[in-house]
């Protein structure tokens, strides 16, 4: 290879050739004062293993959400980074992202000449829209061609060892736009000299993504901005680049955070990340029911009772409809008990707005200071009257937290729209998840903090987002196979990419049960069930943790600060080939060991982590529980008459008798042979007193007995 100097004089040859005699004077001189900033892989110190973010906003007058996009980047996946847009200090690091576009105006020729020489030492650059010329040679391009007619960005190199994780078909072709629409996001194209392609745009066969090689270092040019593919898809600004909306799999915003964490584990020696799931690689999965009409309040309990025995963890999101309009009666007020019990079986409580309303996105903000009393929305027609977003938010968590005395940190709103500013009605109220969106609209699985606006230029609030990773009502009972294939193969892909898989099934019928019990037949026994709110706080609790590292001869030590402790036992550590390691070991600030577990992942890395996961011998084997015989009546006491409903495990002959307290037969509902699944009687008394009863149901599997009573 050339010496330094000689690799940059094609550089310098365009500046001289557009610049004067003094501008090269400038160059030169700020070449040989930055010798000793420049990277070099010879560095020992933290910032060795650090992913240094040049920002560079204020110098091409643009917004701040890519540096916002780059920043989730880096904390999803678990990395160490630095911002700073100071390019001198950006150098001592040995990957430097510029945030966005390199453009005339970006850089001083100073800082031109720092980045030239910093690749030129072994250091690696990534950037976004490279246009600016005195640069051109050293990404080993010639030009560079915006547009917004391109739709589909394939990969196409996969001898370039940071595509490790880029190993889906849907994954190696990103989604840029909905491909009918004449425009989408803007993209850039490269002509190339000594780059290499490594991945194309499909419309024009245009070089979308290339690396080059510059003396001992390497530069990445990128096609598309980190806001395009970030911060936009989260605030449906994308183009409606999702391929499919909620039964499928649409990863395009998480192939760039694996294309960035595949780039820090090629170029650092045995790399580190905090893994994004617990233990030692343990799966999380999220189960959430949206209780939205009279059936599903008469059927939570079937769920939850199932749900404890298997010792799942679920969200259940409650409508608080106590209004009655021309959409639906008040079915929320008949069934507060019911609510409280599922709350006190151990299960998360989540609002799902006051009245599930259509319209929900287009309801003004309003504000806050909503009550039971002064808050009386309507649907009529085909509008609502009255409704806020702020009251649909802030009623429904009152009641909640006040009729069944729990809690209220997580919101789904009906029919899961999204009205634009929801996020500050959220944040103002105190929420601290939301589970809104579908992954594939939002393009991924990956938690995030939602906008608090859903427009480019919105402040980020302190709610975050998990999104849906599928979500259905099932089809036909005939082919509940194909659906439960769809789910296992959705989830396998969500799983390689090491993100929470978040289901919702609405607990509205028993055929919706046997496709829950099919789907955690399916799952491995050794998977972390979690609540919204409890990913959320494993979530933060991930993002707080903090760990220092160093590396001689071979040897590894990772040290856990004072500031950490106490933290999240469940968090852990991959390091890059950590096989190839002579030692490992974990220590406190104060140099006393921590004891910590070791286990080989993936093809030659380790994971280290701090407590095994239990796993449930309720569901070792896919031992499920069955279904059990059950019975319900609601109301319960009653007036006029009460609904009795009861599931059956299997074929049977049925009696329902009712009993006054003295053991007489008052009235014989049914006596006939029925079919697996939810059956529902409604019991009308004739001249009964008032007074409780014995409500018998016998089947084959024995016989149940449940107390009611009338009152007049």
């Amino acid at each position: 290879m050339p010496s330094s100097i000689n690799a940059i004089q094609p550089t310098y040859s365009i500046i001289n050739n557009r610049f004067n005699l003094s501008i090269s004077i400038l160059l030169m001189i700020a070449f040989f004062l930055s010798k000793n900033a420049a990277y070099s892989q010879t560095g020992t110190s933290e910032n060795y293993r650090t992913i240094a973010i040049l920002d560079v906003t204020e110098k091409n007058g643009e917004s701040t959400k890519n540096v916002y996009s780059l920043e989730h980047i880096c904390k999803t996946i678990g990395i160490p980074y630095f911002i700073t847009k100071d390019v001198s200090v950006a150098v001592s690091y040995p990957i430097l992202i510029v945030c966005s576009d390199i453009v005339e105006r970006t850089f001083q020729s100073a800082e031109t000449a720092l980045l030239i020489k910093y690749v030129d030492n072994g250091g690696v650059l990534i950037a976004p829209y490279v246009s600016n010329k005195n640069v051109l040679t050293l990404f080993g391009i010639s030009s560079c061609t915006t547009t917004q007619k391109h739709h589909t960005l394939t990969w196409t190199d996969f001898t370039e060892t940071a595509l490790r994780w880029i190993d889906d078909p849907l994954e190696r072709t990103m989604s840029l736009g909905r491909s009918s629409y004449a425009s989408v996001m803007n993209s850039c194209s490269y002509k190339l000299t000594t780059a290499i392609p490594l991945a194309i745009f499909q419309e024009d066969a245009t070089v979308g993504i290339a690396r080059n090689s510059y003396g001992k270092g390497f530069a990445y040019s990128l096609g598309f901005s980190f806001q395009a593919l970030i911060f936009m898809p989260q605030t449906n600004n994308d183009g409606d680049a999702q391929r499919t909306y909620s039964s499928g799999f649409e990863p395009t915003s998480d192939v760039v955070l694996l294309f960035i964490k595949g780039i820090y584990a090629k170029y650092i020696k045995y790399a580190t990340w905090k893994h994004t799931a617990p233990y030692n690689n343990v799966p999380i999965f999220v189960l959430t029911h949206d209780v939205d009409c009279k059936e599903a309040m008469e059927l939570i309990n079937t769920f939850a009772d199932w749900e404890k025995i298997c010792n799942i963890h679920a969200t259940y999101f409650i409508t608080t409809h106590y209004i009655s309009d021309t959409q639906d009666h008040d079915y929320y007020t008949p069934y507060i008990m019911k609510v409280d019990s599922v709350d006190k079986k151990g299960f998360e409580i989540g609002s799902h707005s006051v009245g599930h309303f259509p319209d929900f996105q287009k309801l003004p903000l309003g504000q806050s200071g909503n009550t039971k009393s002064n808050y009386s929305p309507k649907y009529q027609s085909s509008a609502t009257i009255g409704g806020t977003i702020f009251g649909e938010c802030e009623v429904s968590k009152y009641l909640l937290e006040n009729d069944a005395h729990l809690k209220v940190s997580t919101f789904r709103p009906g029919y899961l729209l999204y009205p634009n500013e929801v996020g500050i009605a959220l944040d103002s109220l105190g929420y601290k998840q939301s589970s809104i969106n579908s992954a594939n609209d939002v393009l991924t699985n990956f938690p995030y903090y939602l906008s608090k606006v859903r427009a480019k230029s919105s402040d980020i609030s302190k709610v975050l987002e998990v999104p849906i990773s599928w979500f259905t009502d099932p089809t036909p009972i005939e082919k509940i196979d194909s659906l439960i294939n769809s789910l296992k193969d959705i989830s396998k892909r969500v799983y390689a990419n090491y993100a929470p898989f978040v289901v919702l099934i609405h607990p509205t019928n028993f055929y919706k049960f046997k496709v829950q019990i099919e789907l955690i037949r399916s799952l491995s026994p050794n998977i972390e069930y979690m609540s919204v709110d409890e990913l959320g706080q494993y979530w933060r609790n991930r993002e707080a943790f903090k760990y220092s590292q160093s590396i001689k001869n071979d040897s590894m030590v990772i040290t856990i600060p004072d500031s950490t402790y106490p933290f999240d036992d469940r968090l852990s550590i991959v390091v890059n080939n950590g096989r190839d390691l002579k030692s490992l070991l974990v220590q406190k600030q104060d140099g006393k060991s921590i004891k910590a577990l070791k286990s080989n992942f993936e093809s030659n890395d380790l994971i280290v982590y701090f407590s095994e996961k239990e796993i449930f011998t309720g569901i070792q084997n896919n031992k499920l529980p069955e279904i059990q015989l059950s019975m319900s009546a609601y109301p319960n006491p009653f007036t006029s008459q009460t609904t009795i409903g009861f599931v059956l495990p299997e074929e049977s002959p049925v009696k329902l008798d009712i009993y006054d307290m003295s053991g007489r037969l008052v009235s014989t509902l049914l006596d006939q042979r029925m079919t697996p699944g939810l059956h529902q009687v409604v019991y009308v008394p004739n001249n009964a007193r008032t007074g409780l009863y014995l409500c018998r149901l016998t089947t084959n599997k024995g016989f149940i007995v449940k107390k009611i009573m009338l009152i007049n």
